[in-house]
């Protein structure tokens, strides 16, 4: 057995990791609240109102993410789960605002 939940948010180095669960599709883009699986792993609950074909999605959460951290669009890329609502994302060179504001956008009080 695993040593409990995962947390959403991840550094290593200068590197954030951030866990997401996407719906694709909806009625109106936005970010914020926190999704646990059966595991009580945490994810980052993301909405784009573009579909999933053809990457529009995974472009709408970068772009989304990008505008609300105000980080480049290039330091923001999918790692894993490129076509599941479950992604992974790393965020290069994130700095300690930058988490700090996905701890609060996740619902965390500790940000």
């Amino acid at each position: 057995m695993t040593g409990g939940p995962a947390a959403a948010i991840t550094r290593k180095d200068e590197d954030l990791f951030l866990r997401v669960k996407v719906t694709p599709g909806a009625r109106q883009t936005g970010l914020g609240g926190c999704w646990l699986d059966a595991d009580q792993n945490q994810s980052l609950c993301i909405k784009v109102n573009q579909p999933p074909d053809d990457g529009k999605a995974n472009k709408a959460v970068i772009l989304l993410l990008a505008k609300q951290l105000r980080q480049p669009k290039s330091a923001i890329s999918v790692l894993r789960g490129q076509t599941s609502r479950h992604k992974t994302l790393c965020i290069k060179q994130a700095g300690q605002a930058c988490q700090d504001q996905l701890q609060a956008l996740l619902g965390n009080k500790q940000a």
